[in-house]
């Protein structure tokens, strides 16, 4: 007994094919491994979850100097593109954009950055910078439709990406256009800018310099744009010298400083700083600015290009007024007409139609489900060789579900595809709808918007005066099926919103009346569905 304590005690060996098994699972478990610190996929995934946009920068930097020429590296360029444009980095921004161009000669995001900078291209003229931006605009707004969502990028993030090339383009067109006096051109270009991003104070000088100059100048359009610009600028080194531009122009047109008053009073920024308060005329008139200038359409000398803010909404205070504010301020424009009546857009009978559909998401549920899916599926069934439709959902965010297509198949799935969301900012729905329907419908098409909401708007952080604008611009038709309103103001939103651009308003107790109510405004359009 001693020697067998003094023995060491062996484990047992494993037998031989016990011992090839742990063999093959070990040498598994390596390769995995390795496959998954080497699978680029995993590499840019990795990146994308970066919350911060600094952080996310550097991590697809880093991996895009590895990924050679994998699939995803276009859309890591994309982002990068995106992010420095973010953050206000405009010579990376243009550095990125330019290596995108080379992997996408036809990216709209690429285009739309190197157009926005190029007005400030050291070494050539303005008038060649002004003409390559234009050029570099053009072909960005040709190729807007193909551009793509990266992967990994939420549709939330991807919109926001979308308003903001748009923006890019249409305000790079609009500056351009307004260097070559060609006045009534650059408000088309510059309305569209300053509708997609209203707190750009770029965008809206602009547009309020080219209304008041040129052919059939739109005084009071020009004098509302002149005002917010002044809020807009408010505490920077461009501000006071704008301000003062603005009260003079206004004097000068035969305007009074109590009516300038009220402009400013109806476009004022919420959340100014306390200290900076409405730049009354008063305090403009402290220092004139030469005629010579007022009559210009250009910035103040001593102001300056001003810088445009980061694109996303949060860095700039938006300019919005409150309904009973605009209700209570008499805006009168000198010297006439006191008051502009929207003009109706122009339909041509039998011409194909670019219909948008925007659903308010919460009405899609329960028994509204089924009446709404397959009425609206139906009626997409039904449209003619050269009409198209887009589907767009809202709640208290705008989800695309469906860009503008003629293949039923994409249209039918984006239908059925929508979930009920709480919220309804209806009014921001119907003014990005109306201007993307203008922007990239089909030439020729009769522009129709069917809008199915039950009226309430709670969620909108743009005023009823930049969604008119929006609309009175885009030419678009608006018609509204109301579903189950209870409030007298909900159903006159809708009426109001359809008799403004010349379209009609249906209100149905029900989802058993939907098919119906859509069927009869369809045929109004051309298209025949059965009911």
């Amino acid at each position: 007994m001693h020697l067998a304590r003094a023995l060491p005690l062996r484990p047992a060996r494993p037998s031989r094919p016990l011992r090839s098994l742990l063999t093959f699972l070990s040498l598994s478990l390596v390769c995995l491994a390795q496959t998954k610190a080497t699978d680029p996929r995993a590499g840019y995934q990795k990146a994308m979850e970066e919350k911060q946009t600094n952080s996310r920068i550097l991590a697809l930097e880093n991996w895009q100097a590895q990924a050679g020429a994998d699939a995803l590296r276009e859309d890591a360029l994309e982002v990068l593109v995106w992010d420095y444009k973010q953050i206000g980095n405009q010579a990376k921004a243009s550095t990125w954009a330019q290596k995108l161009l080379d992997v996408d000669a036809e990216n709209a995001l690429a285009f739309a950055v190197l157009a926005d900078s190029a007005r400030y291209h050291e070494g050539s003229t303005l008038d060649q910078n002004m003409a390559n931006s234009l050029t570099l605009a053009r072909q960005g707004l040709h190729n807007f439709p193909n551009l793509h969502r990266p992967e990994g990028m939420s549709s939330t993030e991807f919109l926001e990406l979308q308003n903001a090339t748009q923006a890019w383009l249409n305000g790079a067109a609009g500056f351009a256009y307004v260097h070559q006096q060609d006045y009534v051109t650059a408000r088309n270009y510059l309305r569209k800018a300053a509708a997609l991003q209203s707190g750009n104070p770029q965008y809206v000088y602009e547009l309020a310099l080219a209304d008041l100059s040129g052919k059939q100048p739109d005084s009071r359009e020009g004098f509302l744009y002149l005002a917010k610009s002044v809020n807009l600028t408010q505490g920077t080194p461009a501000g006071q010298q704008i301000a003062q531009f603005a009260a003079n122009r206004y004097r000068q047109a035969g305007g009074t400083d109590t009516d300038w008053s009220k402009f400013l009073i109806a476009t004022a920024v919420p959340n100014a700083p306390e200290n900076a308060g409405p730049t009354t005329p008063a305090a403009a008139a402290s220092t004139e600015v030469a005629s010579a200038k007022a009559a210009s359409p250009a910035l103040p000398e001593s102001a300056g290009p001003s810088t445009p803010p980061p694109a996303k909404s949060s860095a700039v205070p938006q300019a919005r007024a409150s309904e009973e504010t605009l209700r209570n301020a008499t805006l009168t424009p000198p010297p006439l007409p006191p008051t502009q009546t929207a003009k109706k857009p122009v339909s041509h009978p039998g011409a194909p139609v670019s219909l948008g559909i925007l659903l308010e998401a919460s009405l899609k549920n329960g028994e509204n489900r089924r009446a709404v899916t397959y009425a609206l599926s139906d009626l997409v069934r039904h449209l003619r060789e050269n009409d198209e439709a887009f589907i767009l959902s809202f709640s208290h965010d705008l989800v695309f579900e469906q860009d503008l297509t003629s293949n039923y198949d994409l249209l039918r799935q984006a239908v059925d595809s929508i979930k009920p969301e709480s919220g309804a900012a209806l009014l921001d729905a119907v003014g990005f709808a109306s201007g993307h329907l203008n922007r990239i419908s089909r030439k020729g098409n009769n522009r129709i918007l069917l809008v199915i909401s039950d009226g309430r708007d709670i969620n909108s952080k743009d005023s009823p005066f930049d969604v008119a604008g929006e609309i009175d611009s885009s030419g678009v038709k608006i018609y509204c099926i109301g579903l189950d309103i209870s409030e007298a103001g909900d159903r006159t939103r809708l009426q109001a919103l359809s008799s403004r651009t010349g379209g009609q308003a249906s209100f149905i107790g029900g989802p058993g009346a939907f098919r119906a109510a859509a069927h009869q405004f369809a045929l109004g359009w051309g298209i025949d569905f059965p009911q």
